[in-house]
């Protein structure tokens, strides 16, 4: 990489890289994807920004800001915050696209901040999103809060859907799985991986499964909804159906999908894709999403049958009750997911640059 002109710079945001989360999911593996593309594509680490004056280029020491870079180089922007500033510290290009993860005021409103704090990030974006000649989205569901909460040009607006990992998340034996994860080998689990935050709508996975007896509910994630979220399993009468594993390493979520007989997305609000649904069908195991931002898209061909109205718990109930007999086998899932490669995302992604940039 030292040797070639930098072709393609992903800038994230005021945050490690390498901490787990989706956003950073997509950064590294679009990356990784352009690379295989033979592009020479690098991801900026900001924090060594932020503290040192210096740009550190994940799978690089630290460097100066790049003085090597390719003639028709593009720079790849994913988070509003400190985009201004990050900016200043790169070489000048006019060719910019944003990768727009969700409405980041959004995110601060349903968190219960100031609204003068909603209002500045709201300002950020606007600023952000207006200067920006091109903007890709996950899904056609954030294409429209793109363009209404923020009054992008649809003309300027590309759907770009993002892809999964299928060496790092395929099938493998169930029970193995469990054992590692110190689960019932014989029950039918129901699984979900979150945050534990209100709008990840786990409550409601919860409810659901007080009229499934023969279900236990596994919950893996952290957060602050964590102690209220094991008070309502009390209340109800299912904390012995109601498993907290808590917060996974990476290497452990592959086997948390595996384990499970399905998934359950339940969220309430800004899902702008739902990388989980993706995860969890290339590890082979069948997803039922709520029908909340792009997760109907991540679905596929199961965005009907396997989805259920935001809040809606007695449709959940129903959808787990269907599902022991009747839905999406795990070969069929399987394929939706190696369908939505990473390399495709990136092939999608090139075509947008040439489209505008004739690079």
């Amino acid at each position: 990489m030292s040797a070639r002109d930098v072709e393609r710079l992903h800038v994230a945001g005021l945050g490690e890289i390498s901490t787990p989360g989706g956003l950073n999911s997509v950064v590294l593996n679009l990356s990784a994807a352009q690379l295989s593309l033979g592009l020479a594509s690098v991801v900026l680490d900001s924090p060594a920004t932020r503290a040192k004056g210096e740009l550190r280029l994940v799978g690089q020491g630290p460097a100066s800001p790049p003085a090597t870079m390719s003639d028709g180089w593009v720079a790849e922007y994913h988070f509003a915050q400190g985009f201004r500033a990050l900016r200043r510290l790169l070489p000048p290009t006019e060719r910019t696209v944003f990768h727009f993860h969700g409405p980041w005021f959004s995110e601060g409103r349903a968190m219960g901040q100031s609204r003068a704090r909603v209002v500045g990030k709201w300002l950020t974006e606007v600023l952000t999103y207006r200067a920006m000649p091109v903007l890709t989205t996950h899904s056609a569901a954030f294409a429209v809060v793109l363009h209404e909460s923020f009054r992008v040009s649809t003309d300027r607006i590309h759907l770009v859907y993002p892809g999964v990992d299928c060496i790092q998340f395929q099938p493998g034996p169930s029970e193995s799985a469990r054992q590692r994860l110190g689960l019932p080998a014989g029950a039918r689990l129901v699984g979900s991986l979150r945050r534990l935050i209100p709008r990840m709508g786990l409550d409601l996975a919860i409810e659901a499964i007080a009229s499934r007896p023969d279900d236990i509910l596994v919950i893996a994630g952290d957060g602050p909804e964590r102690v209220p979220l094991a008070g309502l399993a009390a209340n109800i009468g299912v904390s012995d159906r109601v498993k907290f594993l808590g917060r996974l390493d990476q290497d452990q979520v592959p086997d948390f999908y595996r384990a499970m007989d399905i998934v359950v997305v339940p969220s309430r609000s800004l899902e702008g894709f739902g990388l989980v649904v993706l995860e969890a069908m290339a590890c082979g195991t069948p997803v039922i999403a709520a029908r909340c931002g792009g997760l109907p898209e991540a679905l596929g061909p199961w965005a009907d049958t396997m989805s259920f109205p935001v809040g809606d718990v007695l449709a959940l109930a129903s959808l787990l009750a269907e599902s022991e007999n009747s839905g999406p086998t795990r070969t069929e899932v399987r394929a939706h997911a190696e369908s939505m490669s990473w390399s495709r995302t990136a092939a999608e992604m090139e075509a947008v640059i040439a489209h505008k940039y004739s690079v």
